[in-house]
Order: structure tokens, then sequence, then C-alpha cells
């Protein structure tokens, strides 16, 4: 059994056969799940939001607001408490 993986890997590659760097092998993959990613984003907003990007932008920008807003009122009482 030894001998056989042995003989396995130490075979010479044809010369024939394509050769793949692993750089673009890597770069394939990458590019990808990016496109896949695309897509299923894409396809989420058209579905959640029925194709309304400006609402998911706008939920976003509201949720951030509150809490920079919370931040402010919190730093604020905060600063008051103090001596």
């Amino acid at each position: 059994m030894k001998e056989r993986l042995a003989r396995f890997f130490d075979e010479k590659d044809d010369p024939n056969e394509p050769v793949y760097d692993p750089v673009d092998f890597g770069a394939m993959l990458l590019v990808t799940l990016t496109a896949i990613g695309a897509l299923f984003w894409l396809l989420w907003t058209l579905f959640v939001f029925e194709g309304r990007v400006g609402n998911a932008a706008a939920l976003v920008l509201t949720a951030v607001g509150v809490a920079l807003l919370y931040r402010a009122y919190r730093d604020a009482e905060n600063a008051a408490r103090r001596p």
C-alpha cells in the first residue's frame, strides 16, 4: 500500500496537461464569491424592498442617526453628573 501511494505522488506530470496557477485559482474563487454575493444582495433587495433601495438606505441612516443622538444624550447626561 505504501509503495502504491509513493508511486502515485512521485509520478511525473504530463506535459500536455494544463497547469493551474494558485494565484489564478484564488482570484477566480474571489471573483466568483463576490459575484454570488452581489447577486444575492440584489435579489434580496428586489424581493424584500420590492426594488426600492432608497427605503433600505433611509432605514439604515435613521438607525445611525438615532444611535448618534442617544450617544450624545448619554454623554451629556454623564457630563452633567460629574462634579
